[in-house]
């Protein structure tokens, strides 16, 4: 009975037997290659290298690449907002002193165009004058240089000539003269514009009035010979104002080509250049203004709406690798460099960016090896530390 039992348990330890060994040689021969090359590379790296700290050194079989030098065309992508070209602002002014009889311009931002009365004024010079050439006209009627500088005198002093001849023809004093726009655009109050003479003016305007509020300058206000009185803005002449951070300063340069494309995509954007940089930073700011100036009369583009700037540089020659073999530490940039079977962490320092490309100024050479995906090798329970 115990000889039957031995000869079962042979006999099933025979049949166990055979089934691995089939089960062996039915494996696909490229898993037996593959576990066969990591038995290899594993047996080819040091203990020490297996016993590294993962924020040192990460034991991988990744692709890697090595820095190549070429030229690449610098794209940079920066933001700003459409405003009016202060160029290209008109100011009215009082050419004589005297009060405000009648005001044609009731709101602020109310659209004129050029020769539309803007006010009338009433003006004890501008009587005088009138007076003196009549004198001429009555007794130096024949005096022609006399009566060509009091008539001079009066159009310098803001009298239109249509008025000069009503004057002439009626041989009598007009009382009140009519101002007129000599620009087309948007009605904005000049600064100091309210802080007219009189007991009846106005607080002066500031740029913390909110839009609401009414104009500073009313009828029956004094106003002063050469007091600016409304500003002109005509949005059909702006300019892109982008705004440039330090590191972005030696990218941009006068006459670059730029793509400018109105962010809310509800107009189109156009290409044009680079027409100023500042030359100094904007206040309580570190950045500087670059300013592209364009013909808005087409485009319509509203003032103050924001705007994406693309920048077309000359290309740069240097050393890039591909943007993902890079990982950024806060201040600092590293990449992973290959040592045998494993990749240690070094620091570099970069340059620009250019679509998948970065550019590397110092930290390797053009032998060593980095890893393509740098984010693969990153412990995300741990610190890189990387090597200098």
């Amino acid at each position: 009975m115990q000889i039957k039992y031995h000869q079962r348990l042979y006999a099933l330890l025979l049949i166990v037997a055979g089934w691995a060994a089939c089960r062996q040689s039915s494996k696909p021969a490229g898993e037996k290659h593959t576990a066969h090359q990591q038995h290899i590379a594993t047996a080819g790296i040091s203990l020490d290298a297996q016993l590294q700290p993962t924020n040192k050194a990460v034991l991988a079989q990744l692709p890697v690449t090595v820095i190549k030098q070429q030229e690449v065309p610098e794209i940079l992508t920066i933001q700003g907002f459409i405003g009016y070209d202060t160029r290209k602002i008109g100011t009215i002014a009082a050419r004589v002193a005297g009060r405000i009889e009648k005001l044609y311009i009731k709101r602020r931002y109310q659209d004129i165009q050029k020769g539309d009365p803007v006010m009338e004024i009433y003006s004890p010079a501008l009587l005088n004058a009138q007076q003196q050439l009549l004198l001429l006209l009555q007794q130096e009627a024949s005096n022609t240089p006399l009566l060509e500088a009091a008539k001079q005198k009066l159009l310098l002093l803001g009298v239109a000539p249509r008025q000069l001849q009503q004057v002439i023809a009626a041989r009598k004093p007009v009382y009140t003269f009519t101002v007129y726009s000599p620009y087309s655009g948007h009605i904005h109050e000049a600064a100091g514009a309210g802080a007219t003479m009189g007991a009846t003016a106005a607080a002066p305007m500031t740029s913390t009035i909110p839009q609401t509020a009414e104009l500073p300058v009313k009828e029956g206000m004094y106003i002063e010979q050469g007091q600016a009185i409304f500003e002109v803005n005509n949005p059909a002449q702006a300019w892109a104002e982008l705004y440039l951070f330090p590191e972005q300063e030696t990218l941009v340069k006068l006459g670059d080509r730029v793509r400018i494309t109105p962010t809310s995509g509800k107009q189109e954007g156009f290409r044009a250049q680079i027409s100023y940089i500042a030359p100094f930073y904007k206040a309580d700011s570190r950045q500087l203004t670059a300013r592209v100036y364009f013909d808005n009369n087409k485009l319509h583009l509203p003032i103050g709406s924001e705007v994406s700037a693309t920048v077309f540089s000359d290309g740069r020659q240097g050393y890039f690798l591909p943007q993902s073999a890079v990982i950024s530490l806060g201040m600092e940039k590293a990449v992973f460099v290959k040592h045998d079977a494993s990749f240690h962490a070094r620091k570099i320092t970069a340059g620009i960016s250019n679509g998948n490309l970065i550019q590397i100024k110092e930290g390797l050479t053009t032998t060593d090896t980095v890893a393509v995906n740098a984010q693969y090798l990153v412990d995300s329970e741990s610190f890189v530390n990387v090597n200098e």
